[in-house]
């Protein structure tokens, strides 16, 4: 029987539409110190009209949704250097399982920020707060990226495209100490920094850093977290622009035949395990066997799941991106 996912795509119940996923934002609030449902955890927020501002002054600080509830959970946005803030040293980025934002504690973060004050960003830093980093600095300037973090279980992932090309150009891991538990998805911020365009996924999926590179002929396997015991659907595409589905939740791929192959089952050589059931802690591993055509070096290859009942989509993930070397 087929999945829901599958005849969306069949039907045509699909159109593409740039974004993503299950909840995002633009931050289009009307000038003020309300920002739509958010919550200010710590420091005063301010909508600007086109994005939310953190409070311009020396302080890390949270803002939050409180509905949006998740232990392993992915979410993104677009940090914007400030030039009119006072403030030259500046931050911006997601922060996830924000249990205690007020105390700037008992949360996992990552930022891009000013780390010379020289007026735009040149490092990044994956921190579970309030011990445990890591960083990637010297990076040269930029003033506007956008930022994911990743979180599953003990495991920290934090990917940054520094030009805004679509193309992740840094990412970092961090293996987390702090207790494991849900908490809600938000924003970080410092100096005046600006943040805009807010997307949050309820699924994950993930490659395994001690897997194989991506090159003709290796298999690339990638790990999913959803609804325990629940049906997945898996698919992969050439992009990820967006599909819209009739309920106004977005898959973040593109309607291709790599995609239509993919959730058919046309290529099962291929396409290994992208329809099944996660575990009871709501696991499952797909594996992509990239064909041994050295012509295919260079393509980048976007994957993601959903769960499914008999008549809906139950979660979104991510898309994870594998450009075959």
């Amino acid at each position: 029987m087929r999945s829901p996912l599958v005849l969306l795509v069949v039907l045509g119940w699909l159109a593409p539409l740039a974004g993503a996923q299950v909840f995002t934002d633009d931050f289009t609030y009307p000038k003020g110190p309300t920002i739509g449902r958010w919550n200010q955890d710590r420091g005063v927020w301010q909508a600007t009209g086109q994005e939310a501002q953190a409070q311009d002054s020396f302080l890390w600080q949270y803002l939050t949704l409180p509905n949006l509830l998740y232990q392993d959970c992915a979410a993104e946005c677009t940090v914007l250097y400030n030039p009119s803030a006072t403030n030259k040293l500046q931050f911006g980025g997601v922060a996830l399982r924000v249990n205690d934002g007020k105390n700037d504690s008992d949360l996992v973060m990552v930022k891009v920020q000013d780390n010379d004050s020289s007026g735009d960003f040149d490092s990044i830093w994956l921190y579970a707060r309030p011990s445990g980093s890591t960083s990637k600095t010297s990076i040269p300037g930029f003033l506007k990226a956008r930022v994911r973090l990743a979180v599953l279980d003990t495991t920290a992932v934090a990917f940054v495209d520094d030009n805004m090309d679509g193309t992740w150009d840094h990412t970092l891991r961090l293996a987390l100490t702090m207790t494991v538990k849900p908490g809600p998805a938000g924003v970080d911020g410092f100096g005046g920094v600006l943040i805009d365009d807010f997307a949050f996924f309820d699924g994950v999926i993930l490659d395994d850093p001690t897997s194989p590179a991506p090159t003709p002929g290796a298999e690339v396997p990638l790990k999913l977290r959803g609804f325990p015991n629940g049906p997945y659907q898996a698919a992969t595409s050439l992009g990820k622009s967006g599909i819209v589905l009739y309920d106004g939740r977005i898959i973040p791929l593109t309607t291709d035949s790599v995609l239509v192959a993919s959730v058919t089952n046309t290529l099962p050589m291929i396409f290994k395990n992208y329809r099944g059931v996660c575990s009871s802690s709501g696991d499952a591993t797909i594996r992509i066997a990239i064909p041994n055509i050295p012509v295919l070096k260079g393509i980048t290859l976007y994957t993601a799941f959903a769960n499914y009942s008999t008549s809906s989509l139950l979660n979104i993930s991510n898309e994870h991106a594998v450009t075959l070397q």
